[in-house]
């Protein structure tokens, strides 16, 4: 025999087909492989057909591997509900053939992406479907998930609902669920674990259920679940909402609810009150047997018994009562006829005929004898039929009761291992999530820190260069400032003078023409005073003969003017008389318009001479104030770009010569024209 391993125990060697240590007797047996199925040394620690890994212990590791040298079968473990299958080289497992378990299909992955679904049988690279070839790259690393092939019960328990009373319930239901849509399962619930058993399963689906079941508890006592078929149907249809949406989740579908009990308190009672009441019914259909029984065999006892006695009566009536028992006591009746005929000393006491109705009648006898033995051992086995279906209800009652004990052990052990495993399982997961948080965390801390030194130094060489750049700009800027400004001034002061000037000239000849106009004026209006206060006849006497008709025409033309004319009718009649009449009219009425024309000339002068020097004054102060406002724009611009995205928002100005008005302007992005609280461009609050 060939040494393969050893033995644990003493060390010795164990062939490869021992079970047993030869040495110390310790257990050296194979373990199947869960990824091919196919035996192995307890010892190893890879499988010897397909390398996928063993743990020490005998036990399969979690991170099962595919093939990656020889074909083998892909399968589950009883009690898994998704095993995760890494394969590397696709193309070498489907040339040497691959068999997928029965009753299980493998979902293919590749780069987080569902490419199809591979059926239970062997699968070689000739018989592969057309849909997997397309969509999946043999030669690149995938993924397989085993998973049912159809649906599957799932085992959910929520071991610390409560009623409303306070009373530990333990609701517990199996649902029927199947696969909907591989991608979600793969993306939701499978990514990231080698192994997803139906425990997983039940608990991933017992956490979702527990805020709607545990709200419905709150609202009904656990007297109110004992058997109030509307509660129930209330209770059910919550459940299978809730489980739809779960599933949904998840990527499965439900189907069906198939049980709900409860594990508690009130499931022992309830189960109490079962166990007697079938108690009770299995004794009641004992009772019915027995008393058929007694039925059947007392009917059967009295037709027996009655033939029993006809037969006696007639074998009384022929051979009398010490004869019968006598008889009965012989073994042979023939012999019991030669033993009375040799007594008698006679031979051929009885006939030949009389002889054979004797034992005729004596083989009847006895038959019915032999029948009433067989009627009391029929009964004896009635009797003991009816002991022993007696003593195995006895039997039954018993093993009921130890097996309820035993379950009721069982649970509770099953209880007390899945809160350790959960435990222990939240332990790792919860150390190990704190230690991928604080990995993270130091790993962000310390880019954070690079990233701060980093802006740090390229802040500070970009505020020198900039307060280097902007330092000169703004000396730059005050000298051309400086400069313009004296260039705005002197232009200011030469315009102002030139305007000056020429509206003094203006005004001297406005004066000059004022004061000629107003002494032509005076003077005329001294002769027409001096002949206004002669009489018209002292006026007529003094003047030409010409003239002395203008005056009548004239004093016949103001008696016309009292008259209520106007100036062309009082034209047209004095030209009638006199045409010289009519032209001295026409002068004085010239004379009197251009006086007012002059009176309107001298007013519109001087308003157009104030409007000048006003607008003057004006353009001058604008002159001024676009200069200042200038020197502040710069200002303020230099101070935005020195103190960064922290100082407040640059100010705008209104267009020269327009008043001045609030404008909102974003602190974000200096965005002008707000209306609102924020801004428009960037969103932020004004």
């Amino acid at each position: 025999m060939s040494t393969v391993s050893k033995c644990d125990n003493c060390g010795a060697g164990v062939g490869h087909a021992d079970n047993y240590c030869q040495n110390c007797r310790h257990p050296v047996g194979k373990v199947a492989c869960r990824a091919c199925g196919r035996s192995n040394p307890r010892a190893g620690k890879f499988c010897g057909h397909c390398s996928a890994s063993i743990g020490a212990d005998g036990s399969q590791s979690s991170d099962v591997k595919v093939d990656r040298r020889r074909s083998g079968v892909w399968s589950r473990r009883k009690g898994d509900f998704a095993v995760l299958l890494e394969a590397e080289h696709l193309d070498r497992v489907f040339t040497r053939g691959v068999t997928v378990e029965e009753g299980t299909v493998g979902l293919f992955f590749q780069h987080g992406a569902y490419a199809d679904c591979l059926g239970p049988g062997k699968h070689t690279t000739e018989n592969l479907p057309e849909k997997l070839l397309t969509h999946l790259k043999l030669d690149q690393p995938s993924e397989v998930v085993l998973i049912d092939d159809g649906d599957f019960e799932v085992g959910i328990r929520m071991p610390e609902a409560r009623a409303a009373d306070d009373t530990l319930i333990e609701p517990f239901l199996v649902a029927t669920v199947r696969l909907h849509d591989p991608l979600q399962l793969y993306t939701n619930f499978i990514r990231g674990s080698s192994l997803i058993t139906e425990l997983d399963l039940a608990e991933h689906l017992g956490r979702q259920l527990f805020n709607t079941f545990s709200g419905f508890l709150q609202e009904h006592t656990s007297k109110d679940l004992r058997g109030r078929d509307g509660l129930s149907s209330k209770l059910e249809s919550g459940l299978r909402t809730s489980l739809e949406r779960s599933c949904k989740r998840i990527g499965l579908e439900f189907v069906a609810i198939e049980h709900v009990e409860f594990s508690g308190a009130v499931n022992d009672d309830i189960l109490a009150k079962r166990a007697d009441v079938r108690r009770r019914g299995e004794e009641f259909e004992v009772d019915k047997l027995d008393h058929r029984l007694e039925a059947e065999v007392r009917e059967y006892g009295f037709e027996r018994e009655t033939q029993r006695l006809a037969l006696e009566r007639e074998f009384a009536n022929l051979y009398g009562g010490d004869k019968r028992e006598e008889l009965l006591r012989e073994d042979s009746f023939r012999e019991f006829v030669d033993d009375v005929e040799f007594k008698a000393g006679v031979r051929g006491l009885l006939r030949q005929s009389e002889r054979d109705e004797l034992e005729t009648r004596h083989r009847q006898f006895r038959e019915d004898k032999e029948l009433a033995r067989e009627q009391l051992l029929s009964l004896l086995g009635f009797q003991r039929k009816r002991d022993r279906l007696q003593a195995e209800f006895d039997y039954k009652s018993d093993w009921l009761d130890k097996k309820t004990d035993l379950d009721e052990r069982q649970r509770e052990l099953m209880r007390k291992r899945l809160a350790e495993e959960l435990q222990d399982r939240l332990s790792t997961e919860r150390a190990e999530y704190e230690a991928t948080l604080q990995r993270e965390d130091l790993q962000h801390a310390a880019a954070l820190a690079r990233q701060s030194a980093d802006a740090n130094a390229g802040l500070s060489q970009k505020i020198a260069e900039d307060g280097a750049a902007l330092s000169h700009k703004v000396a730059t800027d005050k000298a051309e400032h400086d400069t313009d400004r004296a260039a705005a001034e002197l232009a200011l002061d030469v315009l102002s003078k030139a305007k000056r000037l020429k509206q003094e000239q203006k005004d001297a000849d406005a004066d000059r023409e004022i004061r000629v106009s107003d002494a032509e004026s005076a003077r005329e209006q001294l002769r027409l005073k001096a002949i206004g206060e002669l009489s018209p006849t002292a006026l007529m006497a003094a003047s030409p003969a010409e003239t002395a008709k203008l005056i009548a025409d004239t004093i016949r033309t103001d008696t016309l003017a009292k008259s209520g004319l106007n100036e062309s009718q009082l034209l047209a009649i004095v030209a009638e008389n006199s045409p010289a009449a009519a032209a001295a009219l026409s002068d004085k009425f010239r004379s009197e318009g251009r006086e007012e024309l002059l009176k309107q000339i001298n007013a519109e002068l001087k308003q157009s001479t104030e409007t000048q020097l006003q607008s003057a004054h004006s353009y001058a102060v604008m002159i001024k104030e676009l200069a200042e406002k200038s020197l502040e724009t710069q200002r303020d611009a230099t101070s935005s770009v020195a103190k960064g995205a922290a100082s407040p928002p640059p100010v705008v100005y209104p267009p020269i010569g327009m008043p001045h008005a609030t404008a909102l302007v974003c602190g974000h992005c200096s965005a002008g024209g707000q209306s609102g609280r924020f801004c428009r461009q960037c969103g932020g609050a004004i």
